[in-house]
C-alpha cells in the first residue's frame, strides 16, 4: 500500500483530533503538493508527527518530499552559479582588453611625445599592469567570500529547518501530554460487580486485543480505552463513579464502552464494531 493510500484510510477528524493537523493541509499532504504546504521544515514536521500518531511508516512520502525540496534548492544554486560565473567572466575580459589598449597607447604616446627610456617604460607599464591585476584579484576574493558566506548561511539555514522541526514536535507532544493528563481527570471509573462467578471478555477497540476474567470479585475496567464487553450472565452490578446498576438477567450481556461511556448493546451493535474478531 503506498502512502498516499495509508493517509487517504484515515479519518481526517480524527487526524485533526489527535494532532491538530488542518483538514485541508491534511489534504495536501495525501496530493503531495509540497509546493502549497510551504518550507521543508513544516512538510517532514507534519509528516513525523502522523508517523508518530498513527504508527505509520511514510517513508515514500519523506522520499517525495525530500525529492522536491531538493531540486528546488539545487535550481536556486545553479542559478545562483551563473550568476556569480557571469559576474567573473565579463569584469575580466574588460579588464584585459582595457589593458592592451591603454598599455599600447601609453607606449605610442610616451616614446613620441616624451622620449622616455624602454626601461622607465616597462617600469610604467609594469606598475599599471601590477595595479589592474591586483584589482581583479580583490574582485575574484569578494566573490569567493559571497559565496562561502553563501555556504555559511545555507548552513544556517538547515540547523535552523532542524531546529524548528524538533520544536514543532515538541510543542505538539507537550499538547498531546496535556490533552492526555486532562481526558484521564474527566475519565470514570467503571466497576463490575459479580452477584455470583462470572465470566467477563474485553475486547480494545484500538487494536482488538482480548482478555477475559473467571471471577466472583469486582473487575474494574480501563476507562482509558474504548472497548467492547460481554459477560457469561447478567447477574451482577456496574458502578460507575458511585452510581450503580443492578442487573438480574440470566443470558449473556454486551457492552460498547467509549468516550467515557458506558452503555448496553445487543448481538447485531457488538458484531458490528469487533469487525469480524471473534472470542
Amino acid at each position: 500500500m503506498s502512502d498516499a493510500d495509508k493517509l487517504k484510510h484515515l479519518d481526517p477528524e480524527e487526524v485533526f483530533q489527535k494532532t491538530y493537523i488542518p483538514h485541508k493541509v491534511f489534504k495536501k499532504l495525501i496530493e503531495q503538493d509540497f509546493e502549497g504546504l510551504g518550507n521543508r521544515t513544516k512538510v517532514f514536521g507534519l509528516i513525523k508527527i502522523l508517523e508518530d500518531r498513527f504508527d505509520l511508516d511514510l517513508s515514500e512520502l519523506k522520499e517525495s518530499a525530500q525529492n522536491y525540496f531538493q531540486t528546488h534548492q539545487e535550481n536556486h544554486h545553479t542559478a545562483f552559479q551563473e550568476e556569480i560565473q557571469s559576474k567573473n567572466k565579463f569584469p575580466v575580459g574588460l579588464i584585459i582588453a582595457a589593458i592592451v589598449v591603454f598599455s599600447g597607447v601609453l607606449f605610442w604616446f610616451a616614446s613620441q611625445k616624451n622620449g622616455i627610456q624602454n626601461s622607465e617604460l616597462k617600469s610604467m607599464q609594469t606598475a599599471f599592469l601590477d595595479k589592474n591585476v591586483t584589482a581583479q584579484i580583490s574582485t575574484e576574493k569578494e566573490i569567493q567570500q559571497e559565496e562561502t558566506q553563501k555556504e555559511r548561511n545555507e548552513t544556517f539555514v538547515g540547523h535552523q529547518e532542524e531546529n524548528e522541526t524538533k520544536t514543532a514536535i515538541s510543542e505538539t507532544n507537550a499538547s498531546k501530554n496535556l490533552e492526555e493528563k486532562e481526558q484521564k481527570l474527566s475519565l470514570p471509573t467503571v466497576t463490575f460487580i459479580p452477584k455470583k462467578k462470572l465470566w467477563i471478555g474485553i475486547m480494545y477497540l484500538d487494536n482488538y486485543k482480548r482478555k477475559n476474567y473467571i471471577t466472583s470479585k469486582p473487575v474494574e475496567i480501563d476507562t482509558s480505552r474504548d472497548q467492547l464487553i460481554m459477560t457469561g450472565h447478567g447477574l451482577f452490578r456496574v458502578d460507575i463513579d458511585g452510581n450503580i446498576t443492578d442487573y438480574k438477567e440470566r443470558l449473556k450481556m454486551r457492552f460498547l464502552y467509549r468516550a467515557g461511556e458506558l452503555e448496553k448493546i445487543d448481538k447485531k451493535t457488538f458484531d458490528l464494531y469487533s469487525k469480524g474478531h471473534k472470542w
